[in-house]
């Protein structure tokens, strides 16, 4: 027996009605693109879900709110491998004034002809600080283990855009 062939926009699509059935509350049409195994890594409590079962209990509370607008939409296809597509996504959620950023990552898996959801993991994204200079601060751990408190307290770790380290002390900087 020959099996569809999905392509990758088919795949971003149905990424992109998920999401939708989701938001708009529409829990069995969504529940019916779950795979029996799926696994849910979210932001809140509980943060790790695995089955169908559990996912809808955490999300009973949800459901009874009001759906929400969703604006700032962005999806695309990171990976495809065999008969698992792994989708990225963002998108901004809107309701009585209040917004929040969404980014969520997808698994994908093709039983049959049906392509079902394995996994999702969604966070709610802080929003970065405006940087000017070509690299980025992050609150790292210090690399030597024998650096003492006061002398950690005054250094800053930075990381450039390219992923290297590197350490400078306050007096460093003007």
């Amino acid at each position: 027996m020959k099996y569809r062939r999905y392509t990758a926009p088919e795949v971003v699509e149905q990424t992109r009605e998920a999401i939708h059935l989701f938001i708009r509350k529409q829990i069995d049409p969504f529940v019916a693109l779950l795979d029996e195994n799926f696994v849910w890594i979210g932001d809140y409590e509980p943060l790790y879900m695995c089955g169908i079962p559990a996912f809808l209990e955490s999300v009973k509370a949800e459901m009874q709110e009001l759906p929400v607008n969703i604006t700032e939409e962005e999806y695309t296809l990171l990976s495809h491998e065999q008969h698992l597509w792994i989708t990225y996504g963002r998108f901004t959620a809107n309701t009585g004034g209040l917004a929040a950023k969404v980014h969520f990552t997808f698994v994908w898996k093709q039983t049959g002809n049906d392509l079902l959801l394995l996994h999702a993991n969604a966070n709610h994204a802080k929003p970065m600080p405006q940087v000017t200079a070509q690299s980025k601060i992050f609150e790292l751990p210090p690399e030597e283990k024998n650096i003492s408190k006061k002398q950690e307290a005054k250094r800053l770790i930075l990381r450039c855009l390219n992923g290297s380290i590197h350490y400078l002390q306050a007096k460093e900087i003007q």
